[in-house]
């Protein structure tokens, strides 16, 4: 039988692993928005580049509320119609900068309290680290759906944006993309 090893996070460890996962939300986005921004320049089908559209509103807005939440920024997220390429832009430049904000956090800023508002749950305080985690939680889900209506086109050679993937391909890109 496996047994669990709780292990207790010190601050600067809890940090390091959330500008990990941070960096990684980054690449995974980057990834999958140069692969999608080719295939959609071609896509066929009208319905399903809508659910596109959603999937990355979603992203965009989701990344940007929670960026802006953090930030002090209280005024809400306007959304309008926008193109495949746009969403794909805004999307990535939403992914930069919540990834810059969490980057230049302190240790300790993880464990800072906010008020959370859910819909039809009790407003409850939350420290950064799982308002971090449930941002980017959300968006890991959505970069799935955004695969499975590419599945639906037809389009399988998504590029891999898992989280070992990551682990072994992002020094190699970082490193393309000096030059």
């Amino acid at each position: 039988m496996l047994q669990a090893k709780i292990t207790a996070f010190t601050p600067s460890s809890l940090a390091a692993l959330m500008k990990e996962e941070i960096t990684f939300n980054l690449w995974a986005n980057k990834r999958l928005i140069s692969w999608l921004s080719e295939k959609t320049r071609k896509a066929p089908c009208y319905q399903h580049l809508l659910q596109l559209n959603t999937a990355l509103k979603n992203i965009q807005c989701a990344e940007r509320y929670w960026c802006d939440r953090l930030c002090g920024n209280l005024s809400s997220v306007k959304t309008r119609e926008d193109s495949i390429e746009q969403l794909c832009e805004k999307v990535l430049v939403a992914s930069s900068r919540f990834a810059q904000y969490i980057k230049a956090l302190s240790d300790y800023s993880f464990y800072e309290e906010y008020l959370v508002n859910s819909g039809d749950k009790e407003p409850a305080l939350l420290p950064v680290y799982e308002i971090v985690q449930h941002a980017l939680l959300y968006s890991v889900i959505q970069r799935g759906q955004l695969l499975n209506i590419a599945r639906t086109l037809g389009w399988n050679n998504a590029p891999s944006i898992d989280y070992l993937s990551f682990l072994m391909l992002h020094e190699l890109d970082m490193n393309l993309e000096r030059g």
